[in-house]
């Protein structure tokens, strides 16, 4: 079973014990409905997670004279 989900971290603490607790926020609308899958991964004690940025960087190279971007994209036969 597995659970995707956007989220906050609301606070991150590592204890005397070396255990880093990590409390994370979000809205129920962003668990569309896996309210119960998250309560039997709960009971299950132990899972695997991965926490990736859901922000994306990037920067844009620009013609100092005309402002215009310098990069262009192009559809391909795929329409990608």
């Amino acid at each position: 079973m597995s659970l995707n989900f956007y989220s906050e971290i609301d606070s991150l603490q590592v204890t005397n014990k070396d255990e880093v607790v990590i409390k994370i926020k979000t809205s129920g609308s962003n668990l569309d409905k896996q309210i119960d899958e998250l309560r039997t991964l709960k009971n299950d004690g132990a899972v695997r997670i991965m926490i990736e940025s859901a922000i994306v960087h990037y920067t844009v190279q620009k013609d100092i004279e005309t402002g215009e971007d310098v990069t262009t994209y192009e559809k391909d036969s795929n329409g990608v």
